[in-house]
């Protein structure tokens, strides 16, 4: 038994078109040729895998940036009296804050909050350093005495400035991406994840 032809005007409904993809041609039978695109035109990250790796980028900033930060204020707490711009505890939380941040960002590249936290870590950033610039001199005295009594100071307000420079680039960059992800979602993706 012979289908009656179809109409290439109008293709079948169960035809799913992936976006990025153009309608397959009909030729002149009125049977339609299989698509020459690959319905997924990037390859999608394995979850477990996402997740393992977001999960030890928060391990590795905790550890650059809390701790080690925090072994080293323990280390000069005796020997000296360190002035810092801002409280040593404000520090390690704003240390854990960004260690999140950064695992969050890795974990939710795929989906559209991959922008809004890129926007958020970026804030964090920008925050800390305008802060950090109102007062951008470590101290540190050592001895009690008029004799043997030394202070140190070490100022990087130049340094904060050029990191701060990169802080908004970054945020510039993370509010492009929020809104194209809204407004073509999954865009992106073939350029994040492509197809090797």
């Amino acid at each position: 038994m012979v289908s009656p032809p179809m109409d290439p005007a109008s293709p079948p409904s169960e035809l799913a078109l992936v976006p990025g993809t153009t309608a397959p041609d009909a030729g002149r039978s009125g049977t339609f040729s299989p698509p020459l695109e690959s319905p997924l035109p990037y390859r999608p990250p394995n979850p477990p895998w996402l997740y393992t790796k977001g999960i030890l980028k928060v391990v590795w900033l905790f550890f650059l940036l809390v701790y080690i930060p925090y072994e080293l204020l323990q280390m000069v707490k005796g020997d000296a009296i360190l002035r810092l711009p801002l409280p040593s505890d404000t520090l390690l939380l704003v240390g854990a804050l960004v260690a999140i941040l950064g695992g969050a960002k890795t974990v939710t590249r795929p989906t559209r909050i991959f922008g809004p936290v890129c926007l958020a870590l970026s804030s964090v950033k920008i925050a800390y350093l305008v802060i950090l610039a109102t007062d951008a001199i470590v101290g540190i005295s050592f001895g009690t005495g008029q004799s043997g009594h030394i202070s140190l100071g070490i100022g990087f307000v130049n340094v904060i400035l050029l990191i701060l420079i990169g802080s908004f680039l970054a945020a510039a960059a993370a509010f492009v991406t929020t809104v194209e992800d809204f407004k073509h979602p999954g865009e992106r993706l073939p350029f994040d994840y492509p197809v090797k």
